[in-house]
C-alpha cells in the first residue's frame, strides 16, 4: 500500500470519526486493495449512526480569538448584516452557517430556524435569545446577537474549533468517574449561569457540549446549541421536541406534555454523566410510547449494573439526577455542583483540576486494520494528558495486535471493583524495639473492556467472549507501578499480554491517570483481539511498586519492535508458578503451591494474595468462557 493511499485511508478514518457523509462505492473502487478495512469502517459508521454519534452540530471551525482575514472569501448570500459564506450543518432548528460578521471583525456561527413558526413564537424566542446574550461565562456558548431578517428569525454566535463529547466517548470510549466528575463541574457552572438569566436549556447532551481545542481558553468544555432548546420551550412542541433533538435526554416530565424547567435540565444532565460512563442511556426504547413507559414502569438501567467499578459517591448523585419525581433531584445547579465536589474529594485526596480542562481532548481519526487473523479497530486517539501524568513512549506503536484469547460464560455477577493486597507488620529486629510501621497497601482499579458491534461493556467474571471481539484494559492507581497483564487459555498456554514491545506505554505506569492498556500505536489504541472459540480463558493483573523480575525476564525475550512488524507476547514457561514465588518476598522453600485446578493463573492469583504476601503487589484475577456458537 503506497502512502497516498495510507494518506487517503486516514483522511476516511477521520470522517468517519467526525460523522461525515461519505460515498462509500467511489470510496472502495479509488481504495480496492483496502476493501476489508474500509468495510469495518463502513459499519463503524452505521453503528455511530444508530447510536446518534453522527451530529448536526456544525464541525469544528477556526479559533476567533484573532480577526479573521476576509478578502478571499465571498458571500454566499447576506443575512441582516452577516456574509454567509458555507454551511456547516443543520438540524431540527434549522441551517447552521459560517458567516463573517463586519462589525466584530470576525467569522461567526449563524443559525437560522426553518421559518415556519407562528410570529408569537418568533417574538417569544427572539426575546430569549437576546437575554441568553447577556450571559457571560467561559463554558457557556457566546451569543453575539439575535433578530429576524428576510422573514427568518435567526442568531450568530461565536465559532468553537474542538469536538463534541458524544464524538468523543464514540471514538475512546467511556470516561472514569473523576474525568466525567469533572465534566458535570464544568457544566454545573454553565447551567447555573443560564439559570440565573431566567432560562432554560432545554437540550442538555454530549451532542451539545464541546470542547474547546485551541485559544486562550483552550481545555474549556462549552454548553451549545441553545437554537433547538428555546424553539422547544417557546413552542411547547414536544412532538417536534422529542424527534429533533434526543428523547433519550429528555425529563419524564417533558416526554408527559409538561415546560421545561431547572429540574429537566439537571435530569438532562444526569443522562450526560450516565451516557459519559456507560455510552449507553438510562432509558433506552424504539419508541416514544416505550420509551415513556420505561419512565412509568422504572425499567430503566442502573448504572451500577453497568459500572460496578464506580465509585457508590458518584452513582448515587447520578441516580440522584435521574429521579422520576423532579422534587426528589437537586433543586439548583449549585447544590448538584456540592455533591460532585464530595464526590471528587472522597474519589481523589489529590488537588482538584480545573473542570474545564480536565483532559487535553483532541479531534483524532478512526483506523481499522485487518492483519492476518487479528482485526484491530483503531477507534481513535487517546487523550493527551498534562505532562505531568502523561505516559512516556518508546516509540512507534504497532499498527495490529491479536491475542491468543479464547475466554467467557454468561455473566451472573458483576464484579468490576478495586482490588488491595492488606499489608502485614514488618518484624522487629533485635537492635530496634519498636515494631516498623508497615507501609500502606498499593491500590489500583482496572476496568477490562469489550467492544463487540459498536457496544462497549465491562468484563467480570463468568462474562462471555466470542470471536471477534476487541478487548483492552483500563488502569489507574495511587502510585507509579510496574503493570502486568497475564493470560492463559484452556490449553493451559499462557502469556503476557501487557508489556508488550512496541504499544507506546513503558512500565511504570505513572499515578494520577487511566491507563489503556495494551497501548498505542500512530495515536491509535491497540486491542487484544479474541481469535477463536476455545473453552475458558483466565486473565490476571498484577501491579507492583517494583518491577517483577521473574516476568521481566519473559519480556525480555521479545525481538525489538519495528514499525513493519506486529506486536508480539511472550509466552510464559510452564515452571512460572515455581519462579513467581520469589515475588512478594516468599520463600522457595515454603510449602510448595497448591496444585492448580484448570488455572495456573488462579493458583498464581491466590498465592500472590495470600497470607505471606506484602502490600507490594496488587492482583485481580478475572475468569471468563467462550464456549463458540
Amino acid at each position: 500500500m503506497t502512502e497516498r493511499d495510507n494518506s487517503q485511508l486516514d483522511e476516511v478514518a477521520a470522517r468517519v470519526a467526525e460523522g461525515e457523509a461519505i460515498d462509500w462505492d467511489e470510496t472502495t473502487r479509488r481504495l480496492t486493495d483496502r476493501s476489508g478495512t474500509l468495510m469495518e469502517l463502513h459499519a463503524i459508521a452505521a453503528v455511530m449512526r444508530a447510536h446518534g454519534t453522527e451530529s448536526a452540530a456544525p464541525r469544528a471551525t477556526p479559533d476567533v480569538s484573532a480577526p479573521v482575514i476576509t478578502a478571499a472569501a465571498t458571500p454566499v448570500f447576506t443575512w441582516g448584516g452577516l456574509e454567509v459564506r458555507e454551511l456547516l450543518g443543520a438540524g431540527g432548528f434549522g441551517e447552521v452557517y459560517r458567516a463573517y460578521d463586519p462589525e466584530l471583525g470576525r467569522e461567526v456561527a449563524l443559525k437560522l430556524q426553518r421559518g415556519e413558526w407562528s410570529p408569537t413564537v418568533q417574538a417569544r424566542w427572539l426575546a430569549e435569545a437576546r437575554s441568553l446574550a447577556r450571559v457571560q461565562d467561559r463554558h457557556v456558548l457566546t451569543i453575539h446577537g439575535a433578530d429576524h431578517h428576510d422573514g427568518r428569525a435567526g442568531l450568530w454566535t461565536e465559532l468553537v474549533e474542538g469536538t463534541t463529547l458524544e464524538s468523543w466517548i464514540g471514538r475512546n470510549g467511556v470516561l472514569s468517574a473523576r474525568e466525567a466528575t469533572l465534566a458535570g463541574l464544568a457544566l454545573c457552572e454553565a447551567l447555573a449561569a443560564v439559570h440565573a438569566a431566567g432560562l432554560v436549556h432545554g437540550d442538555v447532551k454530549t451532542r451539545n457540549v464541546m470542547r474547546r481545542s485551541s485559544g486562550a481558553n483552550a481545555g474549556d468544555l462549552v454548553l451549545m446549541d441553545f437554537g433547538a432548546a428555546h424553539v422547544a420551550v417557546a413552542s411547547d412542541r414536544l412532538a417536534a421536541r422529542t424527534s429533533e433533538s434526543t428523547p433519550f435526554a429528555a425529563a419524564p416530565e417533558l416526554l408527559e406534555g409538561g415546560a421545561a424547567s431547572v429540574q429537566s435540565d439537571l435530569y438532562a444532565l444526569g443522562v450526560l454523566l450516565f451516557r459519559l460512563a456507560t455510552l449507553r442511556h438510562p432509558h433506552e426504547a424504539s419508541s416514544l410510547e416505550a420509551l415513556k413507559a420505561s419512565h412509568e414502569l422504572g425499567r430503566g438501567l442502573r448504572l451500577r449494573n453497568l459500572r460496578p467499578d464506580l465509585p457508590r459517591e458518584f452513582v448515587a448523585t447520578v441516580e440522584r439526577l435521574l429521579e422520576r419525581d423532579p422534587s426528589r433531584r437537586f433543586a439548583t445547579a449549585a447544590e448538584l455542583e456540592s455533591a460532585l465536589g464530595e464526590t471528587l474529594r472522597a474519589a481523589s485526596p489529590r488537588r482538584a483540576v480545573d473542570p474545564g480542562r480536565a483532559r487535553g481532548w483532541r479531534i483524532a481519526a478512526v483506523l481499522v486494520v485487518l492483519l492476518g487473523a487479528g482485526l484491530l479497530a483503531r477507534l481513535a486517539g487517546w487523550p493527551s494528558r498534562d505532562s505531568s501524568a502523561r505516559t512516556p513512549r518508546s516509540g512507534d506503536a504497532p499498527r495490529s495486535i491479536t491475542t491468543n484469547s479464547q475466554g467467557g460464560s454468561d455473566a451472573t455477577t458483576p464484579g468490576v471493583a478495586t482490588t488491595t493486597v492488606e499489608g502485614r507488620e514488618a518484624p522487629n529486629t533485635p537492635a530496634t524495639p519498636k515494631p516498623a510501621v508497615a507501609r500502606a497497601a498499593l491500590q489500583g482499579t482496572s476496568t477490562l473492556w469489550r467492544l463487540r458491534d459498536g457496544e462497549v461493556l465491562p468484563i467480570t467474571d463468568g462474562s462471555r467472549l466470542a470471536p471477534g471481539d476487541r478487548l483492552w484494559l483500563d488502569y489507574s492507581g495511587t502510585e507509579a507501578a510496574h503493570v502486568y497483564v497475564l493470560d492463559e487459555d484452556s490449553a493451559d498456554e499462557m502469556y503476557v499480554l501487557y508489556p508488550c514491545g512496541g504499544s507506546g506505554l513503558t512500565n511504570p505506569l505513572p499515578a494520577g491517570t487511566t491507563h489503556h492498556l495494551p497501548g498505542t500505536r500512530s495515536a491509535a489504541p491497540l486491542r487484544w483481539v479474541v481469535t477463536s472459540a476455545s473453552g475458558e480463558e483466565t486473565f490476571l493483573v498484577v501491579a507492583g511498586r517494583q518491577p517483577i523480575p521473574a516476568l521481566e525476564d519473559v519480556v525480555a525475550t521479545l525481538p525489538p519492535v519495528s514499525d513493519d512488524r506486529e506486536v508480539e507476547y511472550a509466552r510464559l514457561p510452564p515452571d512460572m508458578l515455581q519462579r513467581m514465588r520469589g515475588v512478594a518476598g516468599l520463600e522457595r522453600e515454603a510449602s510448595p503451591a497448591p496444585p492448580h485446578k484448570g488455572s495456573r493463573l488462579a493458583t498464581l492469583a491466590a498465592m500472590l494474595k495470600g497470607p505471606e504476601a506484602r502490600p507490594d503487589l496488587w492482583v485481580r484475577l478475572i475468569r471468563t468462557q467462550n464456549p463458540g456458537p
